[in-house]
Formats: structure tokens, C-alpha cells, sequence
């Protein structure tokens, strides 16, 4: 069985840039990426996160984190684990940055930014051989 412990999240990079030049509505686009490197022995990841809202109409709103969570596996032996420690990562780190994003938002003036959580399944997910967890 595959067992994947969240250990502690970073926050690397956090940029936002709100700048209205008038009231009204926004029209916004989330876009984000998720990556997980894994240690040789399978043993640990470090997951990265990146999220980032715009607004598609004016160039007013521009909303950009990337957060890296430390995980601990266990039972990590092939392709398809490694999918499955993939999606892992992505549902329990994906929490602390939707809260880190309404946080920057609220501070900004921005209210009740909502965060839609992205769905992918096994086919979204593309193994790609790395020399293990970046420095």
C-alpha cells in the first residue's frame, strides 16, 4: 500500500498585482501546474505547486504563487505508484494554497476570491525521468 505523509509547505514565490482602474466586474482565468520530484530511493517528494489568476480583460488583477511541499513515501515501487503519489501530493497540498491566495486577495481589497479546485485524472499526469529533487 502507498503511503503518502505531508511533512511541511514553503511558500517560494508570491507576487500579486492589483491595480482597478475602475468598478465593475472582473473576468478572471486560473491557471496552475503541479510537479513532483521524487528522491532515488522513492522515499521522499517534493511537491510544486503553481497557481495563477489574471484578469483576460483588462491587465488589472494578476495573482501568482508557487508553493513546494515535503513529503514522505512509502510503498512507492513503479510508474503507476508514482501517479498515484502525484495526485496525493496535489490534495493535500492544494488546501494550503487556496488559503495562501484568498489571504493575498483580502489583503489586496480583493473579496471572496473564489479558488476552483482543478481536476485532472492518471491521463493529465506525465512521468518524466529528473536527477531527483531540485536544490
Amino acid at each position: 500500500m502507498i503511503s503518502v505523509n505531508f511533512l511541511r509547505e514553503r511558500i517560494r514565490e508570491a507576487h500579486i498585482r492589483f491595480e482597478p482602474k475602475s468598478k465593475g466586474t472582473f473576468q478572471l482565468e486560473h491557471d496552475y501546474s503541479a510537479q513532483v520530484h521524487f528522491t532515488p530511493d522513492s522515499k521522499s517528494a517534493l511537491a510544486v505547486l503553481e497557481y495563477k489568476i489574471t484578469d483576460t480583460d483588462s491587465n488589472q488583477i494578476e495573482i501568482r504563487v508557487i508553493l513546494e511541499g515535503w513529503f514522505s513515501l512509502d510503498g512507492v515501487e513503479s510508474g503507476t505508484d508514482r501517479k498515484v503519489v502525484n495526485t496525493k501530493c496535489f490534495e493535500q497540498l492544494f488546501p494550503y494554497m487556496e488559503s495562501y491566495i484568498k489571504q493575498m486577495a483580502t489583503m489586496s481589497g480583493i473579496v471572496d476570491l473564489g479558488i476552483p479546485k482543478p481536476k485532472f485524472d492518471y491521463g493529465d499526469i506525465h512521468m518524466v525521468k529528473t536527477s531527483g529533487i531540485p536544490s
